[in-house]
Parts: C-alpha cells; structure tokens; sequence
C-alpha cells in the first residue's frame, strides 16, 4: 500500500485469529453441542417487509443505516478490519449501526435545526439541544470524536463486550474471531452464559463483528440462531494510489475463513439489516400482552387505533408498553420535532405529516459536504439547504449521543410558514 493513503487499513490475517489459552478447542465445541443448539434460516425477505411496511421509524432508519454506511464508511472499515472489539472505535461504530437498525425511537430521533444551540467554533463538531422539558440542553456531539462533559465517560457505547439494548443482548466479536469455528462457538456460549446468568429463560441475542451479525433466540434452554450473515459487507473504502496518480476502490476486505458452512453468502446486507430491525421489535413484543381479537377496554380496537394516531406524541409513546396491539397501534406514527410526524399509509411508503399542515409527502437526506441528495425519493426546490430541516441523533438522552450534522433530513411540500 502506498505510504501516501487517506486510509491505515489493514486485514487481520487467519493467522492472528485469537486463542483461548484458558478453555481448549475441544472443551468449547463441547459446551456448544451441549446448548440443544439449532441453526436455523432467517425469515424470507417477502415476509420481512410485511411487519416493515407498518413502522414508519423503521422505514426512515433504513434509509438513515443506507447514508450513515455511505457518509462513514472509512470509519466502518477501519473499525471492523483493525480493531479490537475493546477499542473506543469499534464499540462506538458496533453501538451506532445496532441503535439505527433497531429503528427504536428510544435512540434514534430527528431534532429540528431550529432547536440546535450552536456557535461557529463548535457547529462542527458539537452542539446542544435546547432544553424542553429538560432544566438544561442536552449535550450531542460529533459520531467518534469522543467530546464528551466533564464527569462523563467519551462515547455513545457501553464500555463491555457483552451488554444489553433495547431488550437485545449484544455480544461483540472481533470479525476475523466470529467466522472461524471455535470463535463462532465460543461467542454462542458467552450469549447463552450471560443471559442464563441473569436469570433469563426467554430473549434474543446478536452476535455483532460489525461486518457480520449473528441472530440468537433462547427459549427455555433451546438455542436458535444463523449462521453469520452479512451487515456491512457491502461497504467499501477509497484510497490514495501514487503510482495510478488517482483514487482505487477497494472491496470488502474478508478473508474467507477454513469453516466457509459458517457464512451465509447469499442473503442480502438490506435483508439482514431489516431482520435487525424486526429482533430488536420482537424483543420488546416479547414483555407485552399477546394481541387478540376481543376488545381492549370499552371500544373496539378500531376506535383505539384512530385515537392513538391522533393523540399526543407522550401518550403515543406510553402506548408502546401497554400491549401488542397498543403497539402496533402506536407504531404505525413516528413524532419528531416541531410537530413533525411521520406516519404509515397503506399501500404507500411512509410520509410526512404535521398537525396543522396535513399530509406533506416524502422526505430525502442532503448531504452538505458534497452539497447532493443522498438519495432522491422526490423532487425538491434549489434552495433546499436553506429550508427547514431536521438531523438525526442517535444514542441515549443523557449527554452520551451522537449527532450527524453532515446530512439533513428534508421534507417535499415543506410550507413556508411551518
């Protein structure tokens, strides 16, 4: 590689695999046959996109994880090619594209550009969201630069390898590690120990190197899971080339493991993200009251459903853990910022809408540094920049989050006066 790259990137080789001088090889293949283990294939993709179609967040962050993986995509590999998963790096980028996949408005919002307090030094790098309900703004800052308060820790992620999310537990694991037999093994087991530790008979799990996930259901000692199925295998990285005198691309940087059962090669990076998506939902549906087809109070649910679309976005919220059918009900509008909802419409992508203003169409990310839309899902005005926008957030409201600054959130038929 020339000295002269935009990018110090390098694949781990099969060689440096990581041992396990404590437990030998035959001990964890042991501890894994003996989980009542059984490989299973995801869900068809036709079915996916039934549950899909109904979650306007989900929808929206699909289209956020399609511009974060191009808008941070040197980022990404460095992270899942060179790092160790107890680096600042790769737990910050493993955090992010799990909180933007789950499509969870827990950790993923849009905040209006009107409710940023900013100044020219920080626009940059760092801002606040005005307060609220909070006595004071909330501190975001830039994805991986590690600005953070005085009394906080840098960083969106968690500080462990194994942890909880959104009723998800994640497991992280070094890509070079997870597709080779004993480390694929090894994590499996690690899952399954941590959840039975804390006394839990009934939960998902994801395994996570970044560039591959693995989906786990446990139910009462029976182990479901995949094989290693692709997350961001699709991304690639540009770097300087002295002798070409221009710019390269390079492909995915895998290195076949020996056991190649363990990798599915077929499905599809925008098929996995989706089932991300739907594990982190069926985790939540999991604590609920079963849906069914009898009344949920003194109305027909009919009733619920037009009341819960039209009520306030705090109670909206609190219907999220009320029951299944309650959820469903409230999922199917996503609150924003500044009365910026986005709601289902059947037989329609997802579109925008505001309580005084009405239906407003579609929406598309714009990218500021290369001044283009990042995808066009609608035709827009040239003064598109200088309209009323909104940016996205991800992580948890505590000071911790990050903010994509770089990239806005824009909607069609935007009145003047909104």
């Amino acid at each position: 590689m020339s000295t002269n790259t935009t990018l110090d990137c390098f694949t781990t080789p099969a060689s440096q695999r990581r041992a396990y001088p404590n437990v030998s090889s035959r001990e964890i293949r042991a501890r894994y046959r003996d989980l009542g283990r059984q490989q299973v294939a995801p869900r068809k993709l036709n079915d996916v996109h039934e549950k899909f179609k109904r979650r306007p967040s989900a929808y929206a962050c699909s289209r956020l994880l399609e511009t974060f993986l191009n808008n941070h995509k040197h980022t990404v590999c460095q992270a899942q090619d060179t790092c160790d998963t107890e680096e600042f790096l790769f737990r910050e980028v493993a955090f992010a594209l799990l909180c933007i996949a789950s499509g969870s408005s827990e950790v993923v919002r849009f905040v209006s550009t009107r409710n940023l307090l900013q100044n020219k030094e920080s626009s940059r790098y760092y801002a606040g969201i005005k307060a609220g309900q909070r006595s004071i703004p909330e501190f975001v800052s830039k994805f991986a630069f590690g600005l953070h308060l005085e009394g906080q820790e840098p960083g969106a992620a968690p500080k462990l390898d194994i942890y909880w999310l959104l009723g998800v537990l994640v497991c992280l694991k070094r890509d070079v590690d997870l597709t080779c037999q004993q480390g694929f093994y090894d994590a499996v087991v690690a899952v399954i120990s941590e959840g039975k530790a804390r006394g839990e008979t009934f939960f998902d799990a994801i395994i996570m190197s970044i560039k591959h996930v693995v989906l786990l259901r446990v139910v009462n000692g029976s182990v479901k899971h995949t094989k290693c199925l692709p997350f961001t295998q699709n991304v690639t990285t540009t770097v300087y080339n002295d002798h070409e005198n221009g710019y390269a691309t390079r492909g995915p940087m895998f290195i076949q493991p020996p056991d190649g059962e363990l990798v599915d090669p077929l499905i599809s990076q925008e098929h996995v993200h989706l089932l991300v998506t739907l594990l982190f939902e069926g985790a939540q549906l999991q604590r609920l009251r079963p849906s069914s087809s009898y009344n949920h109070g003194v109305f027909p649910n009919e009733i619920y459903e037009k009341i819960i679309a039209c009520a306030a976005p705090e109670t909206r919220s609190a219907c999220l853990t009320v029951s299944r059918a309650f959820r469903d009900y409230a999922t199917e509008v996503w609150d924003m910022d500044d009365g910026l909802q986005l709601v289902y419409c059947t037989g329609a992508d997802s579109e925008c809408r505001h309580s005084l203003h009405g239906l407003l169409g579609e929406f598309e990310f714009f990218n500021l540094r290369s001044g283009e839309h990042v995808r066009t899902w609608a035709n827009f005005g040239e003064n598109v920049v200088d309209s009323q926008s909104w940016v996205a957030v991800v992580g948890h409201a505590d000071g911790s989050a990050f903010i994509e600054l770089e990239y806005k959130l824009h909607v069609k038929n935007l009145p003047v006066d909104f």
